[in-house]
């Protein structure tokens, strides 16, 4: 009895010593009551001393001490303080097992679901919020789509019901836009991807990225760069993921760091330059080796694109790495990576790989379109490789309906190489008029002087069909 009471006061004596600086001895505080038998005290100062990891983005810290309070929540009657002390914990441990784990792990899974039950008993609308931005991350990178569009309207909902916190909106339209991008909407996508970056201040306080994971503002530049560069807006790409980088780099967020370092690997990897692809992807490979982060493997994707000196072996690993990721479920990025496999396969002569890399990629487009008419133009240059009797004719077939899904979603960067591979096919054919002027119209898209490599391919065989 002495001894509780004892803790007891020395819990007491470190609160008044450290005032409002209490969070910094909050394990401290945690393990004084705990031994005092003030459980709800215990687990309320593990929360802070969790969320004050989350913040310094120390995720296994935070993991460690959340944890911890969720063990001690038995000792605690069921009631609605504890449901409340619960949510806490459950909505803080989110991001940071997203962080180690993945969006896909089953941690993170339970965590948000349980925040979710929690949040509609007690009724808290912005905990609400919270618990349903991150079962919307959840389901995106699981790529089940319907279910993150079924989630939207309701977190849009909140958004605008919760007036006095205009961070809720910018999030609502990110995470529309996201489901819109991955959807191939790209024009959609980019209403709310310039909705959000209208509500991002500089000067708002940057709370999502210990509540979610990730830098709102930061996350919306990436995702327009990607969105930009489909529409062909090669210029504001370049822009838009310079400003991501910078500001991930000076804002000291590792998780949004990675995830834009991943997201400008991506970008040069629509772009073709393999340069810039690998310098992102040993950046990001020592980063999140060295924060413990999920995107190694990632980096391991990125890489294994560009690696001509081991290409074989590249691709082996890039093929297991990929059907690892579907065994657990993490679908998103899955058709473009696919794409590449097929494409990098098709260039070695591996007919029979590049076929299944596709049929595989095909089977994902459901609730992940945004590539579908790359896929569509390599499904093209399969059926001329493997030179049987109709192939052109196949060939053409796919071609031209790659033009079509990217005329019909705005994507004129795809639009351009399927019109590169159906010129090609014409001029082949002896058909150089039809060549040229199907060229033509795909190259008036973008702005004289603007380079690229598919624009410096489209050039030159202009040229030489005129």
């Amino acid at each position: 009895m002495e001894r509780s009471y004892l803790h007891e006061e020395m819990g007491s004596v470190l609160i008044d010593l450290y005032g409002d600086q209490s969070d910094d001895v909050a394990v401290q505080l945690a393990w004084h009551f705990q031994q005092a038998g003030m459980t709800a005290e215990a687990v309320d100062h593990l929360h802070r001393a969790g969320v004050k990891a989350l913040r310094l983005s120390a995720n296994q810290e935070a993991i460690q001490h959340l944890e911890r309070g969720l063990s001690l929540l038995s000792e605690l009657p069921d009631d609605l303080e504890r449901q409340r002390q619960e949510l806490a914990l459950q909505s803080a441990i989110g991001p940071a097992l997203t962080a180690v784990k993945g969006f896909v792990a089953p941690e993170v899974e339970h965590s948000y679901t349980r925040a979710f039950e929690l949040s509609q008993e007690i009724a808290d609308a912005p905990e609400q919020f919270w618990t349903l931005s991150g079962l919307l991350g959840f389901y995106t990178v699981r790529r089940e789509t319907e279910k993150a569009a079924e989630l939207v309207p309701e977190m849009m909902r909140i958004a605008k019901s919760q007036s006095q916190e205009p961070l809720f909106l910018l999030l609502a339209h990110l995470f529309q836009a996201s489901t819109h991008l991955f959807l191939g909407e790209l024009e959609a996508a980019d209403r709310h991807l310039r909705q959000t970056i209208d509500l991002d201040r500089p000067d708002r306080k940057r709370v999502e990225t210990y509540l979610m994971g990730m830098d709102a503002g930061i996350t919306a530049r990436g995702m327009v760069a990607l969105c930009a560069w489909l529409q062909g807006d090669l210029e504001r790409a370049a822009r838009q993921g310079a400003e991501a980088l910078s500001m991930a780099r000076s804002s000291g967020h590792r998780f949004s760091l990675a995830w834009v370092l991943h997201a400008m690997g991506l970008l040069h990897l629509f772009q073709r330059e393999r340069a810039a692809v690998r310098e992102r992807a040993e950046e990001l490979l020592a980063f999140s080796r060295e924060h413990g982060l999920y995107l190694e493997t990632d980096a391991g994707f990125l890489l294994a694109c560009v690696d001509s000196e081991e290409a074989s072996a590249a691709l082996s690993g890039l093929e297991q790495g990929l059907e690892a990721y579907r065994a657990a479920r993490f679908n998103v990025w899955q058709t473009f990576y696919l794409a590449q496999l097929a494409e990098l396969r098709l260039q070695r002569g591996e007919l029979e790989q590049a076929r299944k890399a596709l049929d595989t990629a095909s089977s994902l487009t459901a609730g992940e379109r945004f590539w579908g008419a790359d896929l569509l133009r390599l499904r093209g240059e399969l059926s001329r490789a493997a030179d049987r009797g109709g192939a052109d004719t196949d060939a053409e077939r796919h071609f031209r309906e790659a033009l079509e899904l990217a005329r019909d979603q705005g994507a004129r960067s795809l639009e351009l190489r399927a019109a590169l591979s159906l010129g090609r096919l014409w001029q082949s054919r002896g058909r150089p008029g039809e060549a040229f002027q199907l060229l033509e119209r795909a190259c008036s898209g973008f702005p004289e002087g603007l380079e690229s490599p598919d624009l410096d391919e489209a050039r030159e065989l202009l040229k030489a069909l005129a």
